[in-house]
């Protein structure tokens, strides 16, 4: 009886509850929670909010190319190592399956521009592009609410 009263009020409080708020996990910034409450005063120079998704725009050569883990090789987001300015700085951009598919797959020597928003990874800080432009073609990467293309 205690048994079977355990699932029914796992089941219940599942069904009760709201929904969760899309996790911004979901929309690839990495926080969990309130992205803008996150940023704001953290210093990340922007907010992964719906007010500014594309407050830092960079440009230069890609010095690197790692691929963070993914179910599949498809679904492995891509983030990339960028050279411009005099610093190097991490951004992420996608799956690549999904920059595959808008012809923007990208290699170690690309010349790339990036339009996204700074968010904090640890104690790091990584441009979450929302834009990528290479070659004269530019794809959108993550809606004006941070909320990815794919």
């Amino acid at each position: 009886m205690f048994r079977t009263s355990g699932i029914w009020l796992v089941v219940f409080t599942a069904l009760w509850l709201p929904p969760p708020v899309v996790g911004h996990e979901h929309h690839g910034c990495g926080h969990h929670g309130n992205c803008e409450a996150t940023c704001r005063g953290s210093g990340c120079g922007g907010t992964a909010s719906a007010a500014n998704p594309a407050s830092a725009r960079h440009q230069g050569k890609i010095v690197e190319v790692v691929y963070l883990p993914g179910a599949t090789p498809e679904t492995a987001m891509v983030e990339v190592r960028l050279a411009g300015d005099g610093k190097t700085i991490p951004v992420r951009l996608g799956p690549a399956g999904f920059l595959k598919e808008a012809g923007m797959s990208v290699k170690e020597g690309d010349s790339i521009a990036v339009a996204g928003y700074w968010v904090s990874a640890g104690e790091d800080k990584v441009l979450m592009a929302a834009e990528l432009t290479k070659n004269g073609k530019t794809a959108r990467l993550r809606g004006g609410s941070g909320r990815p293309a794919w």
